[in-house]
């Protein structure tokens, strides 16, 4: 019995390992994605208040995509990042169709 108990142990410290792993891979990646969205929100200098709303709108949609990328504790604030990016979307739109030149 108590040889059993040590093969269920080694057994189950060697899934949890593996799963710590793959958690630890998948994080990894996640971050990767979200530095280089970033990077490619952020690249340049805003020209205008537009153009650093249109950068604001990138970040909080990578930010998003990361949250949801992080499992289920992340996807409650990802549905907000999402709400939030399309705001400033829908803002920039009206924006540049209502811009007087």
């Amino acid at each position: 019995m108590a040889k059993d108990d040590d093969i269920a142990s080694k057994r189950l410290a060697e899934v949890t390992a593996r799963a710590n792993a793959r958690f630890t891979d998948n994080l990894r990646c996640a971050f990767h994605d979200l530095l280089l969205e970033l990077k490619r929100a952020y690249g340049q200098p805003a020209c205008d208040a537009a153009d650093m709303r249109s950068q604001h709108k990138d970040a909080l949609l990578a930010i998003a995509i990361f949250l949801e990328q992080t499992g289920p504790e992340g996807d409650r604030f990802a549905d907000r990042f999402a709400m939030i990016t399309q705001m400033f979307k829908d803002t920039y739109v009206r924006h540049c169709l209502f811009k007087s030149y």
